[in-house]
């Protein structure tokens, strides 16, 4: 109990005298010492009290800071379970990929994981409309870090389902109910601001013969590096499409930024022994 405070009297902050019942009470207006609202909890110096009441004959209805934050909280527990369900869509299609299995068994956990992703980018919008302005930046950077890690896997499963992909999206696209929207529109849903890359046929490197290196950046360089078409957040896009095992830990920590490009290029040419 704060200073101030008596027993059997309930205190109420401004906003939470505005929402509660007075259930025949009379409030009477407190200020200068310090009291906690017996509503939302909060402390504060000006408000109001009455006599207390029966927890069961209290209101039931928040202020709008604490009906923010519930809502807040429930929402990033929401977001905490997509984040979970997208990461272990991501490592399913690295498992199936890396053994080789049937391509429409991995294009059936691309089109999942982009329902996913969808999900999880929607959840994403709404904790970072309710958060306060001290911590949307540590929401933008985590944010950032699944988006870079979805498209890298995205572009990954493309690259490997090849042609049959085309086909299975003309079959899919044909058969679909005309108020579902097909996948192309949902991907470009997502990703509003990526521009869809052309399909390459790229080698991939892993950093762990790093004689292999000088052929696979000749090749890398004429296809990405060299194509006036492409941007930076292109070239590295691709870059990070290609690289695997060490090579792709070299770089996993840098976001995809167009100053990244460059930093991502002289960091593998330099464990490849290219550059000091």
């Amino acid at each position: 109990m704060f200073r101030g405070e008596a027993k059997g009297i309930s205190y109420f902050c401004c906003d939470c005298k505005e929402t509660t019942d007075e259930n025949g009470k009379k409030f009477l207006r407190v200020r200068g010492q310090c009291f906690t609202c017996t509503q939302c909890g909060h402390e504060f110096e000006a408000g109001f009290k009455r006599e207390e009441i029966k927890s069961s004959d209290a209101s039931s209805h928040p202020c709008d800071s604490c009906a923010n934050q519930a809502l807040l909280e429930r929402t990033k527990r929401a977001r905490s379970v997509s984040r979970s369900l997208v990461t272990k869509q991501i490592n399913k299609l690295e498992n199936e990929i890396n053994n080789s299995a049937d391509k429409t068994t991995v294009h059936e956990i691309y089109v999942q994981l982009i329902s996913k992703y969808e999900e999880l980018s929607t959840l994403d919008k709404e904790v970072e409309s309710l958060i306060n302005i001290e911590s949307l930046e540590d929401e933008i950077l985590t944010r950032e870090e699944y988006r870079d890690k979805f498209i890298i896997w995205k572009i990954r499963a493309e690259r490997y389902i090849g042609t049959v992909s085309s086909i299975t999206f003309q079959n899919s696209v044909e058969n679909q109910p005309q108020n579902v929207t097909p996948l192309n529109n949902t991907v470009s849903s997502v990703l509003t601001n990526q521009p869809r890359l052309p399909k390459l046929t790229l080698e991939s490197f892993s950093g762990k013969d790093i004689s292999s290196f000088p052929s696979f950046w000749a090749r890398f360089k004429s296809a990405v590096d060299d194509n006036s078409n492409l941007n930076d957040v292109d070239k590295f896009s691709y870059l990070k499409s290609v690289v695997t095992s060490d090579a792709e830990l070299a770089i996993r920590g840098l976001t995809l930024t167009p100053e990244n490009y460059a930093k991502a290029v002289k960091i593998l040419e330099i464990d490849s022994g290219v550059k000091n």
